[in-house]
């Protein structure tokens, strides 16, 4: 919570702590609890960044949690210890690359979908682990526990927008799945950069940084007060310590002129950044290569003026 930003080292000796404790069962082989030691450090940082994430959206809209559901005795399911080696093809082997994140990965061409050992992945999980791979993607180092995985991005795309418009940022945002008409993907991408760059968070920048650049921001009122408002929102989230006081006083002026529903839509996308930055920050993610931002933003700026 304290975004302290992470390294290599500090990853290495997680790893190594983890994998001396029992979480890990030492009846697999070395290599084996290797991988399973992979799959539980992706399976905390997820667990506690979707944790992090609902918390503040609550915090930022001065609501209380809803409560976590109870989990009958009957319903709890085993570890299913996924044997990573037995899911990749006999002439690949899983990666390790400080110039893509200082957490191992893999490609979509590495993993072998007919393994008898997919069948334990949830068919539901499937795409948004196969998507997750992509090493352009922010997930790509949290891909070897692809059920966690999949919950935080399902988590992640339902506060920031519908995964289908991810990459359109020109595109109007779908009226039946959003609070309020008012709020545009302007006003995401203007928030989502606003708390990237509160962090630091270089990949999660760059990225959301071409988005705005491809995003219009239409016929609104007031147009630098929302701006303002959604950037005092975005530096009293990312606050350490979070100083309440500041953060009801930025809730009141953003409700009282752009109403309660648009709060809904801005906490709900902090939520989705403050996710999304602990994702960056706890993989060493590195940012786009320099020619993929000279890319994007020329087709950003052709989007834009297509659509104009």
């Amino acid at each position: 919570n304290e975004q302290i930003k992470l390294s290599n080292t500090w990853y290495q000796n997680i790893i190594r702590e983890l994998k001396a404790t029992e979480l890990v069962p030492f009846k697999f082989s070395k290599k084996e609890r290797q991988a399973l030691t992979w799959c539980l450090y992706c399976e905390v940082v997820l667990l506690a960044s979707v944790s992090h994430a609902i918390h503040i959206t609550f915090l930022a809209l001065n609501e209380e949690p809803t409560a976590l559901p109870s989990i009958a005795e009957d319903c709890k399911s085993e570890p299913t210890y996924l044997n990573w080696w037995a899911m990749i093809h006999t002439d690949r082997k899983i990666r390790h690359d400080d110039k893509v994140a200082f957490t191992p990965f893999l490609k979509p061409s590495d993993f072998d979908i007919n393994s008898p050992e997919v069948k334990k992945i949830p068919e539901t999980a499937i795409s948004a682990l196969l998507d997750s791979m992509d090493t352009l993607s922010v997930w790509c180092g949290l891909v070897f526990s692809p059920e966690d995985l999949d919950f935080a991005r399902y988590f992640y795309f339902m506060y920031y927008v519908e995964e289908s418009q991810k990459s359109v940022p020109n595109s109007h945002l779908d009226p039946k799945t959003r609070c309020s008409s008012s709020f545009n993907r302007h006003d995401v991408e203007v928030l989502a950069v606003s708390i990237c760059n509160a962090y630091k968070s270089k990949f999660s920048l760059a990225a959301h940084s071409l988005l705005l650049t491809g995003s219009q921001e239409g016929k609104v009122s007031n147009p630098e007060a929302r701006k303002q408002g959604l950037a005092q929102l975005a530096e009293a989230v990312t606050a350490r310590p979070l100083d309440v006081t500041k953060l009801a006083q930025v809730r009141g002026r953003i409700e009282a002129e752009f109403g309660r529903e648009f709060l809904v839509e801005a906490c709900g996308v902090a939520g989705a950044m403050e996710l999304l930055t602990k994702v960056d920050d706890a993989t060493g993610k590195t940012p786009l290569p320099s020619s993929v931002r000279h890319i994007g933003k020329g087709v950003m700026f052709l989007r834009k003026l297509v659509a104009s």
